[in-house]
């Protein structure tokens, strides 16, 4: 068997059905090394996100989209939940750092 027998549709699909627990559905019908150069294949796309380890990863807004566009009956990119959040943009009460003393001696000056 070769990395292509596994499609970036059966990738995304076996994401969006079965979440983090793709991994083992998909290695029950393909090796264990074709479906992790699967995962790599769609990561360098795009498709694909992984925090620790590739074994667990989630599908991201591009593979959504193009899932949807490949697959007729895919419901729309908003009904699924990605599972990470943008990191980058600090809550809104959170825009400004405030510090707080470590010795309340130092709110005196003493």
């Amino acid at each position: 068997m070769k990395r292509s027998d596994v499609t970036t549709a059966i990738t995304l699909t076996a994401l969006i059905t079965h979440g983090l627990r793709a991994w083992e559905h998909l290695t029950e019908t393909y090796p264990a090394k074709v479906v992790l150069a699967a995962y790599e294949r769609e990561h360098r796309r795009g498709n694909i996100d992984y925090g620790c380890t590739l074994r667990l990863p989630w599908i991201t807004p591009k593979g959504i989209a193009h899932h949807a566009r490949g697959e007729a009956g895919i419901p729309d990119a908003d009904q699924y939940t990605l599972g990470h959040t943008n990191r980058a943009e600090p809550p809104a009460d959170q825009t400004e750092h405030q510090t707080e003393p470590l010795n309340p001696a130092d709110e005196t000056g003493a």
